[in-house]
C-alpha cells in the first residue's frame, strides 16, 4: 500500500529561510527556554545503552575471537568498555564505535557455536575462566539485542515510515485501531487510522504518547478492549470491510515490526474518585485557550473517566471536540474556583445567559441541579516557575489551529504547571493558548531545524526581512558596504559538511561521518574557527593539514588572522590562517580551502547535497582519479605538498669523462664548490624555515615546519640552482633508496642494478667522497628531478651493451630478482579500492586486513603511501600485523618501479 502525505503541510518547506534563531533572541532580548526542561524531547535522544550493561567484542587483533565487555560510558554509538577481569585497572578501557564494529549481546557466541576467548594480556591473570563466564551470563545485564541490528540506536532513528501501530480512541479507553506511520519527525509521529477508502484524516502524536500501543497489545489484554473503528470516522462500509482492513493491517505490521522496547505503554496504575455529574473546570479541547465549566459524563472504570465542556446546545453534547479522556493525572482539568484563584476569566458555558458579568459557580450550580468535584479527587501539580519556566522566554510550539504547524512563540503566564503560549506569528491582540509543561506540543528553540521541518517565523521579524529588501532594491548613493549592510553580512550561514563527498588524502572519512551536520549560523569568524578546528581534527595527520591552512605573511583584504590549534603525538602545534570576516565571502573561501585540502569543493560549505548528489560525482571515482581530475587540474601525479620523498637525491657532477687522477689544486677547488653549495643550501633553508615557522607547546619545543615543510625550502633551493644542476648532471644510474617510516627494508633496487654497472666504476662510486651525501644534508628529489632521474635510466639501458666489453670475466654473474618479487598484472598506481582488496584477499599474512582498507576507502595511490605509524595509529594495528603489511606495500612499490616506472608520469 502506498503512502501519501496529505496536504496539510505542504507549502510549509519555505517557511524559515531567511528566520535566524539567534538573530531573533538578540532582536528581541530574551533568551530561549533551557533544553533539558523538554522531558519527551529528552528522551527521544536516549539509547538504551547503559553503563553497566555487558556485550561480545572481537579482539582487536583477531575480529574472529570474542570476549566479554562492561560498558563504562555512552556517547551515543561511541561506547567506553573494560573487558571483564580488568575491574581494577582503569588503564585499559578501550572505545568502541557500533557503527563500524560488529559487537553482539550475552550469549552471541554459544548460539554460533564459538568459545568466548580472553585476549592475551588477560590469560594469565584470569584463572577458572569458565567460571567467571558463568557467573556474567547470571548476573550481568545484556545489551538488548534490537539495539545492534543497525536501524539505530534512539527512537528518533528507529521508528519507520510504514510502520503499524494500535492508538487508542479519544473518547472511549477500550476501543483502538491500526494506524500507519507516514512521517517521523524527531519522534513526533504523522498517523493514519486504516480504513477501506482511506480518507480519514492525518494527525499527529508524539512517541511516547499514552494513547500508543504496539501491534497485538489489545489481544492480549483482553475484554473489555477491543479493537473498533474510530468513533470519529463516520463512513457506510460495512463490518466485512473492516475486518479485511484489520486483517490487512495485522498481515503489515509483520512485514516492518515495531522497535519491542519502545512502545511499551499500560493502563495507567492511579485510581480517581470521580463520579458522573461532578462538575469541574477545564481548558477547552478545541481552541485551547478557554477555561470552561465541564462536567463528568462518564466513569468507563478506576483509570479512565470522561469529561465534556457545558454547552447548553444539543448540538455540541457527545462532541469530541469538546471532551477530554481522562485520567487522575490529567493535566487540563481544575476544582471549582481553581480560575478565580489566579485571577483567572471563566468562559460562559454556550447557550447560557445569566445577567451578570463575571460567572458565578453558585448560580450556575443551582441553575443545573449540579455539585462541584471534591479538592482531593484533584492530584497536586508542579510549578513551572520552580523547574525553570519563566515569562518571556522563547521556544517552539504547534499551533493548535493547524496541528501540521509548528511556530516560534513565547511564554507570556505561567499558573501552576500551565504554560501561557502566544504564537509569535500571530498578531499580538491574537490569544494564547494554553499548555501544561509537560505537553509534546512544545519543543526547544532549533528543534525545527534540527529536525529539518519547517518553523513559522514571528511576523515581526518577517516585516524586518521585507524592509532589508526593500532597501537592497532601493536605488543608494552609498556605496554597497553600508553600516547595516555590512553588519548583515558578518552573520554567516549555516555550513554543511557533507562527508559522503571526496575527503582527499588527508582527512580521515570515518572521522569526518562523525562531525556535526552543520555548525552555525553566527559571527563569521566564529563560525570558520569552528569549521577548520573540526577539518584539523580528523585529520589522519592533524598537523600537516594546520600547515597547509597556514597563512605565510599579511593577510589579503578582508580576512583576519586566527590562531588555531593541532595536536599531534603529544605536541601541540600553532598557526595562523587567514579566515574571511563577511558573509558573500563565505562560499569562495570554503571552495579554497578545499582546494588547498585535495577534497571535493562541495565537501563543506553553506550548501547541503544529498549522499548521491554532488555536482562533481566524486562518490563515484577513485581518489588518484578523482583528485586528478578537479584538485589538480589534470596536471601530473606528484607527491603532495610537503611531503618526504622517498628517492635519495644523487650528488651532482661535472660533465663529461670522469678523470682517473686529479691533482691537489683541482682537490681543493672541488672541495670548495662543495662547502660553497652546502653553505648556499644552509641559509636558503633557513630562510623558508623562518617563514613557515609554528610554535610548539610541549618541552621538546619542536617546529612543525622542519618536519613538514621540506619541499618550501627545496622549491627556492631549484631556483637558484637550476643551472647549476643540469650544468653538472652526469649520465650514469644513481643511488637511490626507498625510505619508510616504519621498518627499514632491503633497499631492492640498488641491488638490482648495481649488478649492472662495471665492478671498477662501482668500487669508484662507492668509495668517491663526493658521492657520498652526509645523512643530516639528504634532500628530496622535485618532480622535474624525478624526471631527469627517468632520463638517466633510459640512457643508462643503452649505454649498457657498449661498456658490457669492459666488464672483466672474473667478475660475478649479474644479481637476479628477489625470491619474493610481485609480478603485477596492473599499474598498481591506478589500482581502485577492490583492487587493494583483492590483493590482500590473496596474501595468507594479511587477508583479515582487506576489509579494514576497503572501509577506509584505500585505493593503489593511498597504498602505497602507508607507512608503518600511519597503519599502528589510524587501522590500529599492532606492530606484527603492521610490518607485515608494511612488507606488501614495499613489494608492491618495487614491483611499480620496475615494471610500470615508465608509464607513470613523475
Amino acid at each position: 500500500m502506498s503512502i501519501t502525505v496529505k496536504s496539510g503541510h505542504e507549502g510549509l518547506e519555505n517557511e524559515d529561510d531567511n528566520f535566524v534563531w539567534q538573530d531573533y533572541l538578540d532582536m528581541t532580548n530574551t533568551v530561549e527556554v533551557p533544553q533539558v526542561l523538554f522531558s519527551h524531547v529528552e528522551l527521544s535522544l536516549q539509547t538504551g545503552l547503559q553503563e553497566g550493561m555487558m556485550l561480545e567484542v572481537p579482539h582487536k587483533s583477531t575480529l574472529d575471537s570474542y570476549w566479554i565487555a562492561c560498558i563504562n560510558m555512552v556517547c551515543g554509538p561511541l561506547l567506553r568498555l573494560r573487558y571483564i577481569g580488568q575491574e581494577e585497572n582503569r588503564s585499559n578501557d578501550f572505545w568502541c564505535d557500533l557503527t563500524k564494529v560488529n559487537v553482539h549481546p550475552l550469549g552471541w557466541c554459544f548460539s554460533e557455536g564459538l568459545d568466548l576467548i580472553p585476549p592475551l594480556e588477560l590469560k594469565e591473570k584470569l584463572g577458572d575462566v569458565k567460571t567467571l563466564i558463568d557467573r556474567v551470563f547470571q548476573q550481568g545485564k545484556s545489551v538488548p539485542s534490537e539495539l545492534l541490528t543497525g536501524d539505530g540506536f534512539t527512537p528518533v532513528d528507529r521508528i519507520k515510515q510504514g510502520m503499524k501501530i494500535e492508538v487508542q480512541d479519544k473518547m472511549d479507553p477500550y476501543h483502538l485501531w491500526f494506524a500507519t506511520i507516514i512521517e517521523n519527525v524527531g519522534g513526533r509521529l504523522l498517523l493514519r487510522h486504516d480504513s477501506p477508502d482511506s480518507s480519514s484524516p492525518d494527525f499527529w502524536l508524539f512517541y511516547n504518547s499514552p494513547r500508543l500501543f504496539r501491534i497485538g497489545w489489545t489481544e492480549e489484554q483482553g475484554s473489555p478492549f477491543i479493537l473498533k473503528k474510530p468513533s470519529y470516522i463516520k463512513t457506510t462500509h460495512n463490518y466485512e470491510e473492516w475486518e479485511a482492513i484489520k486483517e490487512l493491517a495485522l498481515g503489515d505490521a509483520t512485514q516492518i515490526p515495531l522497535p519491542p522496547d519502545i512502545f511499551q505503554n499500560t493502563i495507567p496504575a492511579t485510581s480517581h474518585n470521580f463520579e458522573v455529574g461532578m462538575k469541574l473546570e477545564a481548558v477547552h479541547p478545541h481552541n485551547m485557550a478557554e477555561i470552561c465549566p465541564a462536567t463528568v459524563v462518564k466513569v468507563f472504570d478506576s483509570s479512565y473517566f470522561l469529561v465534556e465542556v457545558d454547552s447548553n446546545n444539543s448540538s455540541d453534547v457527545g462532541d469530541i471536540e469538546s471532551s477530554w479522556l481522562c485520567t487522575a493525572q490529567h493535566p487540563y482539568i481544575f476544582p471549582i474556583g481553581w480560575a478565580q484563584y489566579h485571577g483567572l476569566q471563566l468562559t460562559h458555558p454556550s447557550g447560557w445567559t445569566t445577567s451578570k458579568e463575571e460567572f458565578d459557580w453558585q448560580e450556575y450550580l443551582s441553575f443545573t441541579n449540579g455539585y462541584p468535584a471534591p479538592a482531593p479527587c484533584f492530584t497536586p501539580r508542579p510549578s513551572a516557575t520552580e523547574l525553570g519556566f519563566d515569562t518571556g522566554m522563547k521556544l517552539e510550539a504547534v499551533n493548535p489551529e493547524n496541528q501540521h504547524q509548528i511556530c516560534a512563540a513565547s511564554i507570556t503566564r505561567i499558573v501552576d504547571n500551565l504554560l501561557w503560549i502566544h504564537l509569535d506569528s500571530h498578531d499580538s491582540f491574537h490569544p494564547s493558548h494554553v499548555v501544561s509543561m509537560d505537553s509534546v506540543d512544545i519543543f526547544p528553540v532549533g528543534w525545527c531545524e534540527s529536525n529539518s521541518y519547517p518553523l513559522k517565523p514571528p511576523c515581526q521579524y518577517q516585516s524586518q526581512m521585507k524592509r532589508q529588501q526593500v532597501k537592497e532594491q532601493s536605488p543608494k548613493k552609498e556605496p554597497v558596504s553600508s553600516t547595516s549592510v555590512a553588519q548583515r553580512s558578518c552573520w554567516c550561514p549555516k555550513i554543511y559538511f557533507n562527508h559522503k563527498c571526496f575527503s582527499g588524502p588527508f582527512l580521515s572519512k570515518g572521522k569526518l561521518a562523525q562531525l556535526p551536520k552543520a555548525v552555525g549560523p553566527g559571527p563569521v569568524t566564529l563560525v570558520m574557527r569552528e569549521v577548520l578546528g573540526m577539518l584539523i581534527s580528523v585529520a589522519y595527520k592533524s598537523s600537516r593539514v594546520l600547515k597547509e591552512l597556514q597563512c605565510d605573511g599579511k593577510p589579503e583584504a578582508g580576512m583576519h588572522l586566527e590562531v588555531l590549534k593541532a595536536k599531534y603525538k603529544n605536541n601541540t602545534y600553532r598557526a595562523s590562517v587567514a579566515v574571511v570576516t563577511s558573509a558573500d565571502q563565505v562560499p569562495a573561501f570554503c571552495k579554497s580551502v578545499c582546494t588547498r585540502l585535495q577534497v571535493c569543493p562541495f565537501m563543506f560549505g553553506p550548501v547541503s547535497i544529498g549522499e548521491n548528489n554532488c555536482p562533481e560525482n566524486c562518490n563515484t571515482l577513485s581518489k588518484t582519479r578523482f583528485t586528478q581530475y578537479w584538485v589538480q587540474g589534470k596536471r601530473k601525479i606528484g607527491r603532495p605538498k610537503g611531503e618526504a620523498s622517498n628517492i635519495v637525491p644523487r650528488p651532482k657532477k661535472k660533465r663529461g669523462r670522469k678523470r682517473l687522477f686529479q691533482t691537489a689544486k683541482q682537490d681543493n677547488k672541488n672541495n670548495k664548490d662543495s662547502e660553497n653549495s652546502e653553505k648556499q643550501m644552509s641559509d636558503v633553508s633557513k630562510n623558508n624555515q623562518g617563514e613557515h615557522s609554528f610554535s610548539l607547546e610541549n618541552e621538546n619545543k619542536q617546529d612543525l615546519s622542519n618536519s613538514n615543510s621540506s619541499s618550501s625550502p627545496l622549491r627556492s633551493l631549484e631556483s637558484t640552482t637550476t643551472v647549476v644542476r643540469r650544468k653538472y648532471r652526469k649520465k650514469e644510474f644513481p643511488r637511490t633508496a626507498m625510505k619508510t617510516r616504519g621498518a627499514k627494508l632491503p633497499n631492492f633496487a640498488l641491488q638490482i642494478k648495481a649488478s649492472h654497472w662495471p665492478h671498477k666504476r662501482l668500487v669508484q662510486a662507492t668509495n668517491d667522497p663526493q658521492t657520498k651525501t652526509d645523512k643530516g644534508q639528504d634532500m628530496p628529489l622535485s618532480s622535474s628531478e624525478s624526471g631527469d632521474l627517468h632520463e638517466d635510466l633510459q640512457q643508462d639501458a643503452k649505454s649498457e651493451p657498449m661498456e658490457s666489453s669492459s666488464i672483466p670475466e672474473d667478475l660475478p654473474p649479474r644479481k637476479t630478482l628477489p625470491a619474493d618479487f610481485v609480478e603485477l598484472e596492473s599499474n598498481p598506481l591506478y589500482w581502485s579500492e577492490d583492487d587493494v582488496y583483492q590483493y590482500l584477499m590473496r596474501t595468507e599474512d594479511c587477508a583479515w586486513i582487506a576489509q579494514k582498507c576497503k572501509e577506509e576507502l584505500i585505493d593503489g595511490q593511498a597504498f602505497m603511501m602507508l607507512n608503518l605509524p600511519t597503519l599502528k595509529e589510524h587501522l590500529f594495528l599492532k606492530t606484527t600485523a603492521a610490518l607485515k603489511l608494511c612488507n606488501h606495500i614495499e613489494r608492491i612499490k618495487l614491483a611499480y618501479y620496475l615494471q610500470y616506472v615508465a608509464d607513470s608520469e613523475p
